[in-house]
């Protein structure tokens, strides 16, 4: 009888140790099922690679076709002379998400390149979602490359909200790597401009100084991510933004780079929209060193990302009156600002400054007159 009941137990456990859900690896390093055609790495990579970031292939967004960005598909040959170990699409790589427009996607893009393709998935990839997901798997997946890890997010799944099992992904795997001593580099790539909060930028009225979408400036919970997550994390580890919901109306805040003044933390959008303007990023990982550099398509120019700061663009398209009434607006609050610390202050903080001022005031101007003063006098005697 015992052994029965031994034996139940044992079976039991069992079950549910193979039933208990296991820890995803968020080292991922086979990216077959994660790839848009299921091309894998040539190598396993090692702290020096370079990869290319594009975003919203379809192109231009008053031109309502099937066709892929032609700027993108006829210079292919020099983004594959860049020798980039594998591309990521920021999203919007077709126009409606049809699954015709798939199949020409794939026959006049994606089967040219021959190493991975991974896509962080815009809002027009997924009008279809079931489709979108029939045809590439999953929206939202980790995977490492040489010394960094990378983390592809969905802003379409929770309207601009990074939130349960993909919040959980990013949290898990931001504190495995880091701990991880292999593991030098953070990458987050999205398709919303989710880290974008700037009110000068919100109400501009130019809208080449603004995203495709406007939808970032609703309520979203990126800026707790950003807060309770991202900013710690790069205070330990350098971490990289990616997004692509611009450019579509032709260079519209596109490139795009700001640098977060709290930690080790940088951002950049770019996006195509077929024409001269159009950006993509060659980004170049050697050890622990990173450059993210603006590559036009159109001259295979170089660019400059300090031109294309968070101050360039909201400041874009302003007059010189206008930006000199902005800083005449700025001194006028700030002196009120000291006019009220100095109100509320003054029994304490301000005696003490008017006796350190009065003292340097003294002893800069009064007291080498009265030196000057007593040598003239002595002098006329």
């Amino acid at each position: 009888m015992k052994k029965k009941y031994l034996a139940w137990i044992f079976c039991c456990l069992f079950l549910l140790t193979n039933c208990t859900a296991q820890p995803r690896d968020y080292k991922t390093s086979d990216v077959s099922s994660l790839s848009l055609m299921g091309n894998t790495f040539k190598e396993t990579g090692d702290d020096t690679f370079t990869f290319v970031v594009f975003a919203h292939a379809y192109g231009n967004a008053d031109v309502n076709d099937d066709i892929p960005s032609i700027n993108l598909t006829d210079h292919l040959d020099d983004v594959f002379a860049m020798q980039p170990s594998f591309m990521v699409s920021l999203g919007d790589m077709v126009q409606n998400g049809q699954a015709l427009q798939f199949e020409i996607l794939k026959q006049s893009l994606l089967e040219k390149i021959d190493i991975p393709v991974f896509n962080a998935v815009g809002n027009h990839d997924v009008k279809n979602r079931e489709l979108y997901s029939e045809l590439f798997g999953s929206t939202y997946y980790s995977f490492t490359y040489g010394n960094a890890v990378f983390f592809i997010l969905d802003t379409e799944l929770d309207q601009c909200n990074i939130s349960g099992d993909q919040l959980a992904i990013l949290q898990d795997g931001i504190a495995n790597a880091l701990v991880d001593p292999q593991i030098d580099q953070i990458y987050i790539l999205m398709h919303k401009v989710l880290f974008l909060k700037s009110e000068a930028i919100e109400q501009n009225p130019d809208y080449m100084a603004r995203p495709n979408d406007f939808e970032i400036f609703n309520g979203n919970n990126f800026s707790k991510v950003m807060d309770s997550l991202l900013i710690p994390a790069a205070k330990k580890k350098p971490l990289y933004l990616f997004a692509g919901d611009v450019g579509a109306f032709g260079g519209n805040m596109s490139p795009f780079y700001n640098k977060d003044k709290r930690a080790n933390l940088s951002m950049y959008a770019a996006g195509i929209g077929d024409t001269e303007q159009d950006v993509v990023f060659l980004v170049s990982n050697t050890g622990k060193t990173v450059s993210v550099q603006p590559y036009r398509l159109a001259d295979g120019k170089i660019l400059d990302l300090k031109n294309y700061d968070l101050r360039y663009w909201e400041t874009y398209g302003q007059t010189p009156d206008l930006r000199v009434q902005q800083v005449k607006e700025l001194i006028s609050t700030c002196t009120a600002e000291v006019c009220r610390f100095a109100k509320n202050t003054f029994h304490v903080q301000c005696r003490y400054f008017i006796v350190v001022a009065a003292g340097l005031l003294f002893g800069i101007f009064i007291a080498p007159w009265v030196d000057r003063y007593r040598k003239n006098k002595t002098s006329k005697k």
